[in-house]
């Protein structure tokens, strides 16, 4: 069975790159094929983490200390957040999460909040101008915002686009979103600060304070 997963997790992996199982196989020294064979490696070990390394060999068409080399190279490419990987790792990383079983349904929502409520919402919590959205700053406050926001369109709204997320912020491309919302999870399990302003945003939400807190800034700005 595991044998049979293994197969499938690799295949979903290839297909978010639009190339096949046999690929991992080949030998080209080319980035698309090393890249393939990297994030393949990684998630297969993360899934199975006792599994022995016998059936990625098998699979990839290289020793035991190639398979190693390519888990630790992504884990350090993703640790690092280098955009060119991270633009390929995680599509594969959410479809294979999605094969597994991982990731949790979407919360539902209270009334019907929409992707501009969302950013209100986010802003009006943390006491930033809406503005700040769009703007190039990097101030923590402002960075933070941006982060948690593309968190929870991608938490509630799960189907809509990076690329229209992007579009929110100002014309962000989708490998930036992409990023934010990788790194905004990993400040919510590392950063005390940014996890507590994250869950201040996410209960004020589930609390159906979207519209209220549209509201409060509607009389803000009049």
């Amino acid at each position: 069975m595991e044998q049979k997963t293994l197969n499938e997790l690799l295949t979903v992996v290839a297909k978010s790159m639009g190339m096949t199982i046999q690929d991992y196989a080949k030998n080209v020294r080319v980035p698309e094929y090393t890249t393939l064979r990297q994030i393949g490696c990684y998630l297969a070990r993360k899934y199975f983490p006792n599994m022995r390394l016998r059936p990625l060999c098998a699979y990839m068409n290289q020793p035991h200390g190639t398979i190693s080399l390519n888990q630790k190279t992504a884990s350090n490419y993703i640790d690092t957040f280098d955009s060119v990987f991270l633009e390929k790792y995680l599509p594969a990383a959410n479809a294979v999460a999605e094969l597994m079983g991982d990731p949790p349904k979407a919360p539902q929502l209270k009334g019907d909040a929409i992707a501009i409520d969302i950013l209100e919402l986010v802003a009006h919590i943390l006491n930033m101008p809406k503005e700040a959205y769009t703007e190039k700053s990097r101030k923590r406050n402002a960075v933070h915002m941006r982060f948690i926001a593309s968190i929870l369109l991608r938490e509630y709204m799960p189907k809509l686009p990076y690329k229209e997320i992007g579009k929110l912020f100002g014309g962000q491309d989708h490998t930036t979103v992409m990023n934010s919302v990788y790194r905004g999870w990993r400040l919510v399990s590392t950063n005390a600060d940014f996890a507590n302003k994250y869950k201040k945003c996410k209960q004020a939400l589930e609390r159906d304070e979207h519209k209220t807190g549209k509201e409060t800034l509607t009389k803000k700005a009049a």
